[in-house]
């Protein structure tokens, strides 16, 4: 069976694995980036991320430069802006109801300094810190190539300028939420020492929430009530992770939903990723 066939017959495989358990509206399946002339006919999903009080948007946009030398490029969104490009754009079911479509092929070329893989997310403005109740909820569906091998995280969030090894503050995760090879799955780490102890008893602490249909829509809550995290999916609580004492309270955490690929060996893969109710309290 050559390349392209197999990867057509995956596609039409969870389409109607997809349609057999849901009744979403499933999008259109593609292999690659859109079109330029599809591109035109797109719109922008800018007007469906949530503000701030003011009503300014809350989030930018990060992705790939397209070369590996350059990096990651950051969009500033403004709510009265048109930005669009082949890795957001906005998708409509037949229901009408609107999407914010995010697109990554996982051979793409370009990453941040950090990051050890292509991304697309939108990264929360805002800093916030443990003291208080905060949470992050959304809504998703997705597309992907190859369900049974794909690793990628869908949202997370992240404690700023923590300490590195190499002595210079890093952004890094306290709580994933990944889609890993056909299930989803909340991983939580407890950093707390600056020669990157990261793992309690070895591994992050992991949260299983259950199977990844990807044409189901899935609701995700990440909540914090001063340092204990709690994980919901479709309302239904999975389970809560107290961070340990050395987590400071008062660090500046923020939010991020998108694709974010943790497979290091597969690049042969295509996911979309479709959001909605993107909300902060």
């Amino acid at each position: 069976m050559n390349a392209k066939l197999f990867f057509k017959t995956i596609a039409l495989a969870t389409v109607l694995a997809g349609c057999a358990s849901s009744n979403v509206e499933y999008s259109p399946f593609s292999l690659s980036y859109a079109t330029p002339d599809e591109l035109e006919k797109r719109q922008s999903p800018v007007p469906l991320i949530p503000g701030d009080s003011s009503g300014n948007i809350d989030f930018k946009l990060q992705y790939p430069s397209g070369t590996k030398d350059d990096g990651m490029i950051t969009s500033y969104l403004d709510k009265n802006s048109n930005f669009k490009n082949k890795y957001f754009s906005k998708y409509t079911d037949t229901n009408n109801t609107e999407w914010i479509r995010i697109s990554l092929n996982a051979s793409d070329q370009g990453k941040s300094q950090n990051g050890s893989s292509v991304r697309v997310e939108l990264a929360q403005i805002s800093r916030w810190a443990l003291q208080g109740t905060h949470s992050f909820t959304y809504t998703f569906f997705g597309n992907c190539s190859n369900v049974s091998e794909a690793k990628f995280t869908v949202g997370q969030f992240l404690a700023s300028k923590l300490p590195n090894t190499n002595g210079k503050p890093t952004d890094r995760p306290l709580c994933r939420i990944e889609v890993e090879q056909g299930k989803i799955v909340a991983k939580i780490r407890n950093y707390y020492e600056a020669d990157k102890v990261d793992k309690i008893n070895g591994d992050p602490i992991k949260i299983e929430l259950g199977k990844w249909i990807p044409s189901q829509e899935t609701t995700i809550k990440i909540q914090t009530e001063d340092k204990k995290l709690t994980i919901f999916r479709d309302g239904e609580k999975k389970g809560s992770v107290s961070f340990t004492a050395k987590v400071c309270s008062d660090e500046r955490n923020y939010f991020k939903a998108g694709i974010y690929y943790q497979n290091k060996d597969s690049p042969q893969i295509f996911t979309e990723i479709f959001l909605k109710n993107l909300i902060i309290e």
